[in-house]
């Protein structure tokens, strides 16, 4: 018999650890859409692999591949992995059963209403991923990553043992959700009742109280009113119990937006580089979400991070047109790298569809293309605009700045004639204390690159006025590339 290759389990193990880190760190942007449609299918995905690693090396007898290649299904794998572990692992089991519940049944409109439930499953989810990644594979994924789960926001805050009660369970609720949640308290009854102490879900619990009545607690959050400057800041107070003659000290970290106020930085947040080490988990949490798998449901600030990485998209021709159509028709984003990787007969579609619904302030990247594929395209294009508007009154503005771009045939280089610019002008990079000479970045493909993705890292973190840089950069990175494309494309489009 052939011996089993150990690196099928660690790429497994590999591609788990990433999707879970994922989860996390898209738990914790403040404002991503489909929160937790997104966390709980990263969280399955990486369970499905651990799953799998565990089946692959440790019950030899079983197959994950079937026929047809399809693997085994997910819930193949809960019940054949923890049938084989009993009953120390059968809260683990039931909590991964009713994340997968919440994923099929009620993720899609669910209106929210459930979300502090899904918090304590997830943060309890979590706890049971380090303990059974460390337990059977000897990895501690706490070593690798100092992230965590943050219940924190702006809407009121809530008891999470009083969400779960009898009381909480509204006659308003649709009965799915009514449902799900009996489930969770049922199963917690019937783990209690088998002698299982260990919970399905983590609860917690903030308090908010007058900061000089505080006693008894490890780390208090309080206000506390600055007589001196009429204003508040958040006092965050440790207690430090010192043993020894000294007796006990405390230090106070006050938090403030003021930076000269503060002696020191208390914390100091990067993304994790291992966030889209497996970028198209990310990807294929948006296909499950879209019945037709055409409409990107995760949003900008997504969209942007992807964009950072684009090199490592998955070349499939379906990805790639979906994010180019995105970024044309919904978000006004860079977008000429997925270009690159489509057909020309798709590229000429893609343009052509396009053309029939002209929109501000999409079309603006849309007139970018056309210039940078050259005089053929670009010359047909405007015909098309003459021919549609010459008899309006009053024309688009989109028209106009087309004829103006038009106006700059003398220019040899179409990444300025399409981004309106000189070799001499100056721009402005996100990061760096100096400007740059666009006349710079012509000549450097490789940089261009580097500030583009940096830039729309930045808009994923929340700068939204990055995003103009980052469509200037898309340009000079890859508007070159493009236009070499341009012969294929034309005659595509019988041009």
């Amino acid at each position: 018999m052939m011996k089993r290759r150990p690196p099928v389990a660690r790429s497994l193990i590999k591609s788990s650890k990433s999707a879970m880190l994922a989860a996390v760190e898209i738990h914790n942007k403040p404002r991503i859409s489909y929160r937790y449609e997104i966390v709980v299918l990263l969280i399955i995905n990486a369970w499905e692999l651990l799953l799998k690693a565990y089946i692959y090396k440790f019950i030899k007898k079983v197959k994950l591949f079937n026929k047809d290649g399809t693997t085994k299904p997910f819930l193949d794998c809960v019940g054949c992995v923890f049938s084989n572990l009993g009953k120390d692992y059968l809260a683990t089991k039931e909590n991964l059963e009713i994340l997968y519940k919440f994923r099929n049944d009620i993720a899609h409109f669910y209106t929210g209403v459930l979300d502090p439930v899904i918090f304590m499953l997830v943060k309890q989810n979590l706890i049971f991923y380090v303990k059974f990644l460390n337990d059977f594979f000897k990895i501690d994924i706490t070593s690798e990553s100092n992230l965590f789960l943050l219940p924190i926001g702006f809407k009121p805050l809530y008891t999470p043992v009083d969400y779960l009660s009898n009381q909480s369970i509204s006659e308003s609720y649709p009965p799915i959700i009514r449902s799900f949640i009996d489930t969770i308290v049922s199963v917690s009854h019937d783990l209690h009742d088998k002698g299982v102490d260990e919970s399905i879900i983590s609860d917690f619990s903030v308090c908010l109280i007058n900061k000089n009545r505080v006693k008894n607690a490890d780390i208090v959050v309080g206000i506390a009113k600055n007589p001196s400057k009429n204003s508040r800041q958040i006092v965050i107070k440790k207690n430090v119990n010192v043993n020894g003659a000294g007796g006990s000290t405390q230090s106070k970290i006050v938090i403030t937006r003021n930076k000269s106020e503060s002696s020191g930085i208390v914390m100091h947040e990067e993304l994790s580089e291992s966030l889209f080490d497996e970028i198209n988990n990310i990807i294929s949490a948006n296909i499950l979400m879209s019945p037709s798998h055409d409409q990107f449901y995760l949003g900008e600030e997504v969209y942007y991070r992807i964009y950072a990485e684009c090199e490592h998209v998955d070349q499939d021709e379906d990805i790639q047109l979906l994010l180019a159509k995105t970024a044309l028709t919904k978000y006004y984003a860079p977008c000429i790298y997925w270009f690159l990787n489509l057909d020309a007969d798709i590229c000429s579609s893609l343009l052509l569809s396009f053309i029939e619904n002209l929109k501000s302030p999409y079309v603006h990247s849309f007139l970018r293309i056309i210039i940078l594929l050259g005089e053929n395209i670009s010359s047909w294009f405007e015909g098309v605009l003459m021919k549609r508007y010459k008899n309006h009154a009053q024309p688009p503005g989109f028209y106009w700045t087309y004829k103006k771009m038009r106006e700059n045939k003398n220019i040899e280089e179409r990444r300025l004639w399409a981004l309106r610019m000189s070799v001499n002008q100056q721009l402005n990079i996100p990061g760096e204390e100096k400007t740059i000479l666009v006349n710079d970045l012509l000549n450097n493909q490789e940089l261009a690159s580097k500030y583009l993705s940096k830039a729309c890292m930045d808009v994923f973190k929340g700068e939204k006025n990055e995003r103009s840089i980052a469509r200037t950069l898309d340009i000079l990175a890859y508007g070159k590339l493009i236009e070499e494309k341009a012969e294929k494309i034309a005659n595509s489009m019988n041009i």
